[in-house]
């Protein structure tokens, strides 16, 4: 269905910087007729923060004190009603008019669960083209061509082409409400960081394929969230998903691990 409701889900919080930015660029270049705007907010946000949220056009909820922001994301699913949420990180900005129907032209599929947008820097260069499993240092997941431009034709197209992956960045990411619901949601004891990479993994595990497109675009300003991940956050990762992490079948097994540039493993 071309129309169906789609709620777009916003983490407002103070990691993330100004929400009014994001939900400004949803509302300019969002052109799909059904959808509705819930921001969640936490007690950290800032003042310029809290300030836009007072008057802005969309339904906010406040975190409860303690409570995770998976938690959050789960409720706002619990008190919608939409067949399809979007989450998005409040340090994003859409850049494409049909973001949403690029999205949508997928999820509605019914053996795809998951589908993920091209996130890219101000300057132009690649933030995120899909994940791959056992990347980098910590051995859990790292960004498709990182740092590559935008429009690079380098691996085949790779950044310009529809296709299945292990994974996608919970920055943007819409699911159904019928996969949501099927395996459980968020799983609120999963490190904040890695809790769409969880779901992600929890979604393949049922049954259903993650997509990511490049025709859904948004800014991504990581200058409020690119700390390293601790050392019991990858524990847990790699003690929950084991030997998943290290045999990514979207992913051929001669290329580097030490990279995300699609190198050639020696």
């Amino acid at each position: 269905d071309p129309k169906a409701g789609i709620s777009i889900v916003v983490s407002a919080a103070n990691r993330f910087g100004d929400p009014g930015k994001c939900v400004t660029s949803i509302g300019l270049r969002t052109t799909h007729p059904s959808y509705e705007i819930v921001i969640l907010a936490d007690e950290a946000l800032t003042v310029e923060g809290r300030t836009y949220l007072a008057d802005c056009p969309g339904r906010v909820l406040q975190s409860p004190s303690g409570m995770a922001w998976s938690g959050l994301r789960n409720l706002a699913v619990r008190e919608s009603d939409s067949p399809y949420v979007v989450f998005v990180d409040g340090n994003v900005e859409v850049i494409t008019d049909g973001w949403l129907e690029a999205l949508l032209e997928y999820s509605q599929h019914a053996e795809i669960g998951a589908v993920g947008a091209k996130l890219l820097s101000k300057d132009g260069r690649i933030r995120h083209a899909g994940t791959v499993l056992g990347l980098g240092e910590d051995g859990l997941a790292g960004d498709s061509l990182a740092g590559f431009p935008a429009d690079t034709g380098y691996h085949f197209g790779l950044a310009t082409d529809v296709r299945n992956c292990s994974a996608v960045s919970g920055s943007c990411l819409m699911v159904r409400r019928d996969v949501f619901d099927a395996v459980g949601g968020f799983d609120e004891t999963v490190p904040a960081r890695f809790d769409d990479l969880d779901l992600c993994l929890r979604i393949r595990q049922k049954g259903f394929r993650v997509v990511w497109t490049p025709h859904a675009q948004l800014y991504q300003d990581l200058a409020f969230s690119s700390s390293r991940p601790q050392a019991d956050e990858v524990a847990f990762m790699k003690s929950r998903w084991g030997s998943t992490l290290i045999d990514d079948p979207y992913y051929n097994p001669n290329l580097t691990r030490d990279r995300e540039d699609f190198g050639i493993r020696l």
